[in-house]
């Protein structure tokens, strides 16, 4: 993923708030974020761990079965 082009993306859409639903790789939603601040532009970036078998220590629901 090109975080560049990704957050110009974002920029152009004037989105400033991006949720990350159970991204494999929290590093990738580091680095967009990190991307705006570079770029002066103020995003918020959270993420949501995604599970479909409660493996994630105090999450009682979950999004599968």
């Amino acid at each position: 993923m090109d975080t560049e082009v990704a957050v110009e993306n974002l920029i152009r859409r004037k989105v400033d708030i991006l949720f990350c639903i159970g991204a494999t790789d929290p590093a990738r939603a580091f680095a967009l974020y990190e991307t705006a601040k570079k770029r002066g532009y103020p995003l918020s970036v959270v993420g949501v761990p995604k599970t479909i078998d409660n493996d994630v220590q105090y999450v009682m629901r979950t999004f599968g079965i």
